[in-house]
Formats: C-alpha cells, sequence, structure tokens
C-alpha cells in the first residue's frame, strides 16, 4: 500500500527549495484552516497533517532523516516487486505443462474464437431487422406531355 509522503500532502516536489515549501504550506494553511471551514468536519484533521508536513520538512535536518526513510520505503517496496513468484508446491503439476495443456489450449482458443462468431452473428440478427430501410429516391422531374419548349432568346 502506497502511503502519502509530506511531499504529496503539500503538493510540492522532493527536490523543493525550503521556499517553495514555505509557499505550499501558507496556502494550504490559508485554505484548509478550521476556521474557515466550519462546514468541514475533517478540516482539523487535515491541517494537522499540513502542519506535520511543515514541521518535518521546514528542518533540514528532520527533512535529511525523512528522505533517507523514503529511499528506504522505496527501496523495499522495489525489492518487494523483483521478487520471484514462491515455486509451486512439490508434486503439483502445472495443466499448461502437462501432457493435456496442448489440448486444453486448443479447447479454450475455439471455444473463444465460436463464442466470439456466435456474439458477433447474433449482434447483426438481432440488429438486423430494426434499421429502418433507406428513403426511396426522390421521383425524377417529369415534363407534362403537352408542355412547349420554352421560347428562344431575342436576338438584337
Amino acid at each position: 500500500m502506497k502511503t502519502v509522503t509530506h511531499y504529496q500532502r503539500l503538493g510540492i516536489a522532493r527536490n523543493a527549495p525550503a521556499e517553495v515549501i514555505r509557499g505550499a504550506y501558507k496556502a494550504l494553511a490559508q485554505t484548509n484552516h478550521p476556521d474557515k471551514n466550519l462546514d468541514n468536519p475533517v478540516a482539523h484533521e487535515v491541517m494537522q497533517e499540513i502542519n506535520q508536513a511543515y514541521a518535518v520538512l521546514s528542518d533540514p535536518q528532520k527533512r535529511a532523516e525523512y528522505d533517507a526513510w523514503l529511499d528506504e520505503q522505496e527501496e523495499m517496496e522495489r525489492a518487494a516487486w523483483m521478487q520471484p513468484p514462491p515455486p509451486p508446491p512439490p508434486g503439483a503439476q502445472q495443466i499448461w505443462q502437462s501432457p493435456q495443456g496442448d489440448k486444453i489450449k486448443l479447447a479454450v482458443f475455439f471455444v473463444a474464437v465460436t463464442g466470439a462468431m456466435i456474439f458477433s452473428f447474433g449482434y447483426y440478427a438481432f440488429f438486423a431487422g430494426r434499421v429502418p430501410p433507406p428513403p426511396p429516391p426522390p421521383p425524377a422531374a417529369a415534363q407534362p406531355a403537352n408542355a412547349a419548349a420554352p421560347p428562344p432568346a431575342p436576338q438584337t
């Protein structure tokens, strides 16, 4: 589980200078102060966390100790992720490595492909009758049989 660091609480980078830490603390203290957030029941706890983060990060010695502790935590987390998975118990045979494993893989593939085909056909069959047909083309402009040709343009 990842814990929230003091740097994250103040919203600053890990290599932030003291001026940035102080500015971030002041801004957060103004917006999260319990006197300004009377309707917020957790404002007091949030302010305590901000104060604790500022107390550690504003003191150079405490900050160095905290950074060393963070480095240790990150190293332990990386080491935990790099551990290989535990071996299976003795006598347990992996199903994919058994002689029947290839048959099982083929059966799983066949079921997946068949299911995809059935789904796509069922989807098409379900919606094929529900799509409205396209509108008929507009009728061609018909001229009446007794219509005279337009008069010729006058020549000047």
